[in-house]
């Protein structure tokens, strides 16, 4: 028989389990996922162990240092590859589902009776403000370092009861993991502090100063994390020209919002664009600022323990994910709530617990909670689905933000990838007559380049890209392609050229240039530009092709066939290289190895082999 301990836990594990059970058949999406491991030139390649741990701890993903919760996608990678993303959905909510587990204890530890901490693990494991943690891959890093963090808080609830020190150096460890999963992290030795105040209702200078190595360790993580952030230029203090006040007042509306949704969780989205300038909602927040530390300051003159601990837990672990300082395109996130939330279901759990001990949790408030229990598990169950790719991602956010230009952006890179480029096409016109944003004229530009129907598409594309003033290589390379697309080579050079006198290492510049100088019949100046390229890029075959096609072309059959050789060595199934060799030796009256070429070039499926010499050969 189980205890009745365990029968409580079990069902709010199994609530939890059947409520992000649809997460499972959800893809990945394209917001971070590409950055954390699809393209992560670590996960995404086959290194050894060692050698990919070692690069994942010596660099950040986008600006964030989160080795563990980085390496722990090379264990997804192993078990499921990216062609099962159901597996590595299922890690974050088996991942929730442990936390679920320790919020429960932690409950009973703080002194609630068996209802009280059954309510508040199922609060955590199924509030529709989950969902953004558990639902998305990427997040991975919230329900790992929350997994951490809540270890850490049981082995100094353990410590208090025992006095034992290797609770002490447990809680280390699992700080440590923590921080190394999350910087978010840091806010520990704080909710430490709010426990001590619910155990004894009062502070002492040795609860501060005895927690000295916590904070240290916080401040280490805090500044590497907030310098790793401004060196990948994701740290903001001027975002959308905002003033350091108007973040205070951000920070305050952003406050008052996780307050509001706690008890109305909608509208959810993904992605709440920062605003480009205040509204008078916002001032609102003015409001949860000083409120807030007055019901705090209440609290503690009342001797509101219960009070005073969750609001003080909730503002710790709030604090340093409002803002103050721009870290990122948003200013507001569902998972920013992940750990604070605890605070304030801690405050619900325990006047539950005070009512049923007074014999007044009647009938109502039973039924109450189990009507709002299903609502929020109806409404997780539909937010889940939300995540399911990134269409359903991004136009849920343009449905909670019709002005959201980056979400039409990034909805049009979904479409573009997947070979929907009238969508796609659709997204960035919406996206760049809301705001005109850089990448997002560029994306436009090479949509087109791919997709021109007409000449009125490259023109558009050739516009985009003219429009940067300082222009990248690829920009370079583009410019000059769409240029010969219009038939217009003098241009196109001069764009090659130029892009060589300010990126003079890339090699694609002047492979590019030697083959607009070739149609223009310049062709010792093709030669020298095709050698320069093979200079800056040995490996590059294409450069090998042109050369030795050229010089074919131009009858020094000797010299040609060099350049040709490495080409097919550098590319073994480049079918043109074969077909241009048969013909040289077609030329050099060499008409087995000749055959012997045209036969490789066939079986590579060449396309454009002239049939006339296919029957001189007698293929």
């Amino acid at each position: 028989m189980l205890k009745k301990d365990n029968k409580y836990i079990l069902v709010a594990l199994l609530v939890t389990a059947m409520v992000f059970g649809n997460t499972l058949s959800n893809d990945f999406v394209n917001w971070d996922d590409p950055a954390n491991f699809l393209i992560h030139p670590v996960i995404a390649s086959s290194a050894g162990l060692w050698i990919s741990l070692k690069a994942i701890f010596t660099t950040t993903v986008l600006g964030n240092y989160n080795p563990l919760s980085t390496s722990s996608f090379l264990i997804d990678k192993a078990l499921f590859g990216f062609e099962n993303p159901w597996g590595w959905h299922m890690i974050n909510v088996l991942l929730h589902m442990v936390n679920v587990v320790l919020v429960y204890r932690i409950s009973k530890k703080l002194g609630l009776g068996i209802i009280a901490a059954f309510v508040v693990s199922l609060l955590f494991g199924i509030h529709p403000m989950r969902v953004e943690s558990v639902a998305w891959v990427t997040e991975r890093k919230d329900v790992l370092f929350s997994l951490f963090y809540l270890l850490a808080i049981l082995q100094y609830l353990k410590y208090k009861s025992t006095n034992n020190s290797r609770h002490i150096v447990w809680l280390i460890v699992f700080f440590t993991l923590s921080l190394l999963s999350k910087i978010q992290a840091v806010s520990l030795p704080l909710s430490l502090l709010a426990i001590d105040f619910f155990r004894s209702g009062k502070w002492q200078f040795r609860d501060w100063i005895s927690k000295w190595y916590l904070f240290g360790m916080s401040l280490v993580i805090g500044v590497i994390g907030l310098l790793f952030l401004k060196e990948e230029s994701s740290l903001l203090t001027d975002y959308n020209g905002s003033s350091f006040y108007e973040n205070i007042v951000l920070a305050g509306y952003s406050l008052l919002v996780y307050l509001y949704k706690l008890v109305v969780p909608f509208p959810l989205s993904a992605y709440y664009q920062h605003p480009d300038f205040l509204e008078p909602r916002h001032y609102l927040g003015v409001l949860a600022l000083i409120g807030l530390p007055i019901a705090l300051w209440r609290s503690y003159k009342n001797e509101n323990k219960l009070m005073f601990f969750g609001l003080f837990f909730f503002l710790a672990n709030v604090f340093f994910v409002l803002q103050w300082v721009k870290a990122g395109q948003g200013y507001l996130a569902d998972r920013f709530t992940y750990i604070p939330y605890l605070g304030l279901f801690l405050i619900i759990g325990g006047y539950i617990d005070k009512s049923i001990k007074e014999n007044t949790f009647s009938s109502m408030k039973k039924y109450g909670l189990v009507v709002i229990g299903l609502v929020f598990c109806g409404l997780t169950i539909l937010q889940n689905s939300v995540w399911a790719n990134g269409e359903t991602l991004w136009s849920k956010s343009i449905e909670v933000n019709p002005k959201s230009a980056r979400s039409y952006a990034a909805r049009g890179n979904y479409f573009a990838r997947k070979g929907l480029g009238t969508n796609a096409l659709q997204d960035y016109n919406k996206s760049l007559t809301i705001k005109e944003i850089p990448e997002v004229k560029e994306n436009r530009a090479k949509l087109l380049m791919m997709n021109s129907r007409d000449e009125n598409d490259s023109r558009q594309a050739l516009k985009d890209l003219l429009s940067f003033e300082d222009k990248t290589a690829e920009q370079y390379i583009n410019i000059g392609a769409l240029y010969v697309m219009l038939s217009e080579n003098p241009d196109a050079l001069k764009y090659y050229q130029e892009g060589m006198q300010k990126y003079p290492e890339e090699s694609k510049l002047p492979l590019n240039s030697g083959r607009v100088l070739q149609a223009m019949s310049k062709f010792e100046e093709a030669l020298f530009d095709f050698e320069k390229s093979i200079q800056l890029n040995p490996s590059h075959y294409e450069a090998y092709f042109e050369k030795g096609r050229l010089l074919r072309n131009l009858q020094k059959l000797n010299e040609s066939l060099p350049y040709l050789n490495k080409a097919i060595e550098l590319s073994p199934t480049f079918c043109t290289s074969f077909y241009e060799r048969s013909m040289l030796y077609a030329n050099a009256n060499q008409l087995e190895q000749a055959r012997l070429d045209l036969k490789k070039a066939i079986e590579l499926n060449c396309e454009d082999i002239d049939e006339n010499y296919k029957q001189q050969l007698g293929l």
